[in-house]
């Protein structure tokens, strides 16, 4: 499996780095095919050979574009081949967003408006959609959206009593400010930012 392929089934976003396993592709669905193909991946990241819990999903749209270079194999002088590679891309972070996404989309242009064929609508959903979004779902999006909030929680709180603590002692508006926004770089240094 490949990130740019000569076939359609070859391609994936499966990515590994110095041969460890930095993504991984959990699903796989082709939404359209032909000049433009278009195809959905949910996958997670995997941090230091452990798979993050939340999954995420990956919307891609390839083109045909001649390689530069031979492959490997091929005789001097041989025609460049024909890669399919990405597009356009969008990431949807958290399955809240890709219901939202979906609820609008079929809002704007339901399945049998739409003209789909061989999509039985499943409660307002088509199948495939219902599908590759509950499978989206799994994904812990509360876990995740809670670890960010209590950082940020914990950061605003420091900065309210170092803002105190700096006033108590006579210090300025623009000296607290300056302040602040040094141990904010020195702390970014010191730890690099996780998931």
């Amino acid at each position: 499996m490949a990130y740019r392929a000569e076939k359609i089934e070859d391609l994936d976003w499966t990515f590994h780095r110095d041969g460890e396993l930095r993504r991984e592709t959990l699903v796989k669905r082709v939404l359209s095919e032909g000049t433009w193909p278009v195809i959905a991946y949910l996958y997670r990241n995997v941090n230091g050979g452990v798979p993050e819990a939340r999954k995420q999903i990956m919307l891609i749209r390839y083109g045909r574009k001649k390689s530069k270079w031979p492959r490997k194999g091929d005789p001097e002088g041989a025609e460049p081949v024909k890669m399919w590679v990405p597009h356009h891309r969008l990431n949807l972070p958290s399955a809240s967003l890709a219901w939202k996404i979906a609820a609008q989309i079929l809002e704007w242009a339901p399945p049998e408006e739409a003209g789909v064929e061989g999509l039985q609508p499943a409660g307002g959903l088509t199948a495939d959609l219902v599908r590759f979004l509950r499978e989206a779902a799994d994904m812990s999006d509360a876990q995740a959206t809670e670890k960010s909030r209590q950082k940020r929680r914990a950061t605003w709180k420091r900065k309210r009593m170092e803002k105190k603590e700096a006033e108590a002692n006579g210090e300025g508006k623009v000296q607290i400010k300056a302040k602040l926004q040094i141990k904010d770089k020195i702390e970014d240094k010191e730890e690099p930012e996780q998931g």
